[in-house]
């Protein structure tokens, strides 16, 4: 599938920051898979990874339970963070929307190891070509030094791939407070399987 409006506009996002430094260059590769057990409650299993080129990487293990509308569902899962020096264990809550072209996402997740309290929020919209344009912001409140993180995005889908729904993403966040700059490039493949017959 031709993904080449996508790319010009990651580029075209990217060379706004060109100039900046102190950048945290990131990949973040995502895979969610959902297991409905009846025709609104599933089971939900995720695996994150991100590699940055300035702050640690990390790896993340999520499972939990689920339920969903006609355009919209709700996890609540329990979250592993493996990273150097550090293992945290979260909860974490996930929202996600679609309204028309409008996609609504957040997530909050509030640490059990340590004080701390970690958002995600995205809001796109649909626009030419399969391409989503909007903006995000990732926050993380802790004891000593917050850390956010706000910009634009624009995202595509990509098509199936071993059964998968593989979408694409680029980001540039901008942080005020405590961070980096931060050009991320996100891969993210989806899978939802039934145990049950669905409508």
């Amino acid at each position: 599938m031709n993904c080449r409006i996508c790319i010009v506009l990651v580029v075209l996002m990217f060379g706004m920051i060109s100039g900046l430094s102190g950048q945290d260059w990131q990949n973040r590769s995502v895979v969610q898979v959902q297991i409905d057990v009846s025709q609104r409650a599933f089971l939900a299993v995720k695996s994150i990874s991100n590699l940055r080129s300035e702050t640690p990487n990390n790896t993340n293990i999520f499972a939990g339970v689920g339920v969903r509308g006609k355009s919209w569902w709700l996890e609540g899962m329990v979250q592993h963070q493996w990273r150097a020096g550090s293992n945290q264990w979260m909860l974490d809550f996930r929202f996600d929307k679609q309204a028309g072209r409008w996609h609504w996402y957040v997530e909050a997740s509030p640490f059990l190891t340590r004080k701390a309290f970690y958002e995600f929020v995205i809001v796109e919209r649909r626009t030419w070509k399969g391409v989503s344009v909007g903006g995000e912001a990732e926050n993380n409140q802790q004891i000593g030094r917050d850390v956010i993180a706000i910009g634009p995005r624009a995202s595509r889908k990509l098509g199936h791939f071993a059964g998968f729904d593989v979408s694409f993403a680029g980001a540039v966040r901008l942080s005020p407070v405590g961070g980096h700059t931060e050009p991320r490039l996100y891969l993210v493949f989806n899978r939802r399987f039934a145990l049950t017959d669905r409508k």
